[in-house]
């Protein structure tokens, strides 16, 4: 009877430290045309499965000469929209072109988080949409550390990606009156030989 229980003691006792905390960031939409679409909005969801931290922050990279990152400070998973109970603000990062501080908050004592609920959303503008060559935009954490999951720039955890279409090419008003002029001589040209 004690060598089951010590069994199944130990099973439970691996069962739990196997537990990983989730975490992802989704966009809104898989690829956006800047004709129709001028914003892109990134959520980031996640659970610590019963984890506790003292302390979580989780920094975002992507592409920014094909968005546009909004002026602000770091989101909170401790206060407004996405409220958390035992979090508080950590310090706060200003919003940079390429990169967002999404959360960063500290906890004490230390709690756990989220319950696969939503942590933070960002909205993100196309840069230049009439003229944007288009592209794969990856989105990267480079500083995460979010219960078990850890980033840093030397070593990128995947987040998402996206396509933002090429802007449509469309020809200046004096190129088409040109070649309707040019057009319009040649059909006269011809009725003038026949």
């Amino acid at each position: 009877m004690k060598r089951t229980l010590v069994v199944v003691a130990a099973v439970l006792g691996f069962a739990t430290a196997g537990t990983a905390a989730n975490l992802s960031v989704v966009s809104d939409k898989a690829t956006y045309d800047p004709a129709v679409d001028s914003t892109i909005t990134l959520t980031v969801t996640g659970d610590s499965l019963g984890a506790t931290a003292y302390s979580i922050i989780g920094r975002l990279q992507y592409d920014g000469a094909l968005t546009d990152t909004p002026s602000g400070s770091d989101m909170s998973v401790g206060a407004g929209a996405h409220p958390q109970t035992g979090w508080t603000n950590g310090a706060s990062y200003p919003f940079a072109e390429g990169q967002t501080t999404m959360f960063n908050q500290i906890a004490f004592p230390a709690a756990t988080c989220c319950s696969s609920n939503v942590i933070a959303t960002l909205t993100l503008n196309i840069a230049n949409p009439g003229s944007t060559p288009g592209g794969v935009v990856n989105v990267d954490w480079y500083d995460l550390s979010f219960f078990d999951l850890a980033a840093s720039p030397s070593a990128l955890r995947p987040g998402t990606s996206f396509t933002i279409l090429p802007a449509a090419v469309v020809p200046e008003p004096a190129t088409a009156a040109l070649v309707g002029l040019g057009l319009l001589g040649l059909a006269v040209g011809g009725r003038r030989r026949a």
